[in-house]
């Protein structure tokens, strides 16, 4: 009987160990994972702002201006004009191809 109660007394103390550090451990990653989300955000938001500054200088800007002024891919570039055009800032001219450029509205 006395064996039997100090090992459920040890797996209880174990049992807790373990839990403890795997909720802790998880509460660690959720603030790396915010953090990393915000640090993107951020990122986002000053890259859409140079976007817009591009056309302080040009007055037609191409997705291949993006992508070399910001240094972001194909697919980043176009999903940065794309929001700004859904957001009212910019508009496409043109509709598909090397042809479409954007201008401020």
């Amino acid at each position: 009987m006395g064996l039997e109660i100090f090992l459920i007394l040890v797996a209880g103390i174990v049992f807790g160990i373990w839990a403890g550090r795997r909720v802790k451990g998880g509460a660690v990653l959720r603030v790396k994972e915010k953090s990393i989300i915000e640090k993107q955000a951020r990122e986002k938001s000053a890259n859409l702002e140079k976007v817009i500054r591009l056309f302080d200088t040009k007055k037609e800007v191409r997705n291949n201006d993006v992508e070399k002024e910001i240094k972001v891919s194909d697919a980043t570039a176009t999903r940065y004009l794309s929001e700004l055009e859904s957001s009212g800032k910019i508009k496409q001219v043109g509709d598909v191809g090397q042809g479409v450029y954007y201008v401020l509205k």
